[in-house]
């Protein structure tokens, strides 16, 4: 379902002359909020975007 939230992601990554006004942490907010109904705040997203805790065992 995050598929059209990595597509972006990239697109940023690759060319970010291109994507220099887009707000990646705005538009992982509302993609969940709309999505999922949930409030995601900014160290959460930071998180996300930055993959921390990604690869950590699950227990």
């Amino acid at each position: 379902l995050e598929t059209p939230l990595a597509v972006l992601w990239t697109a940023k990554l690759a060319y970010p002359e291109l994507f220099k006004d887009w707000d990646m942490v705005k538009a992982t907010q509302d993609f969940y909020q709309e999505f999922f109904d949930w409030q995601l705040d900014q160290a959460t997203v930071d998180k996300m975007l930055k993959g921390t805790g990604m690869r950590a065992a699950k227990s």
